[in-house]
C-alpha cells in the first residue's frame, strides 16, 4: 500500500494519535490503564501519554513490564514469562478498575 504524502486529516486525529488530544479531551477520558514493555519502541509515547492525562487531571497508570518487548502479550501461549507477564497485568486491571470490569 502506497501512503500518500498530502494530509487527509488521519494522522492529526486525536482519537487515531491520543499523543495530539487537547487537555479537554484527556480530561474527559474514563481511567486509563497503559501497559508498556521495558523493550517497546512505543514505550517512550505510552509515557508521554501517561504524562499527558495526569497533566490534563485525567485519572491514569502506566506499568512497564520488565524484560518484554512490544506485543508481548500476544504470545502467552508460547512461553511462561509472556503468560505470568500477562497474569500481572490481569491482576493490575483488576486493582485499577476493581468490579467495574
Amino acid at each position: 500500500a502506497v501512503v500518500s504524502t498530502q494530509s487527509t486529516g488521519y494522522f492529526e486525529d486525536p482519537f487515531m494519535s491520543p499523543l495530539l488530544a487537547g487537555d479537554e479531551l484527556l480530561s474527559q477520558l474514563p481511567p486509563v490503564y497503559i501497559i508498556g514493555a521495558e523493550y517497546d519502541p512505543l514505550l517512550d509515547d505510552s509515557i508521554a501519554l501517561c504524562r499527558r492525562i495526569k497533566s490534563a487531571g485525567g485519572r491514569v497508570r502506566l506499568d512497564v513490564v520488565p524484560g518484554m518487548t512490544h506485543g508481548f502479550l500476544n504470545l502467552v501461549l508460547s512461553n511462561s514469562a509472556f503468560a505470568d507477564s500477562a497474569k500481572q497485568v490481569l491482576l493490575a486491571v483488576n486493582e485499577m478498575f476493581g468490579d467495574d470490569c
